[in-house]
């Protein structure tokens, strides 16, 4: 009889000799192009040169997202609005982000409630919960570990 020493085996496992290339194709949606974008951006990478979907929300996005303006005309794009909320909320620094009439009839505060939890400092501009918004200068943003977000109005709030 065998004993159950006899069935284990051995294994190194030893590191790739060169790095590994990676190609990855993402359809270019808005959705994914602006996801990619910001990511792309704190991880200090030139997105330069790459294809990203060509609505205007994303064209939007690419303009903005390194502005120093302090005040700026994101349209009526959701995803842009709510994006750009969090990364100039997260960038420290003052900023006003406008909106077209559409833009101010869509609900952003369960996205400022959860900046201001984190230490963002927002202010609503015309209507409380709506655009148009005032990013005023903070300290970096704290991490509480866990916060809950509401994603019954858009998942763009998770992201």
């Amino acid at each position: 009889m065998a004993s159950g020493a006899e069935s284990l085996v051995n294994i190194q496992l030893e590191p790739e000799k060169a790095p590994r290339k990676v190609s990855v194709e993402l359809p270019l949606s808005k959705s994914e192009s602006n996801r990619l974008i910001l990511l792309l951006d704190q991880v200090g990478k030139e997105f330069s040169g790459m294809e990203f979907s060509d609505s205007s929300d994303t064209k939007t996005l690419l303009e903005f997202i390194n502005t120093t303006d302090p005040e700026v005309e994101l349209g009526d794009g959701g995803t842009t609005y709510r994006f750009l909320t969090a990364y100039f909320a997260a960038s420290g620094r003052e900023i006003i982000l406008n909106c077209r009439e559409r833009m101010k009839e869509r609900p952003i505060e369960p996205l400022v409630s959860a900046l201001k939890e984190l230490g963002a400092d927002i202010g609503y501009l015309e209507n409380e919960g709506y655009p148009p918004l005032s990013i005023r200068k903070s300290s970096a943003l704290k991490n509480p570990g866990v916060i809950r977000l509401d994603q019954k109005i858009s998942s763009q709030f998770a992201s």
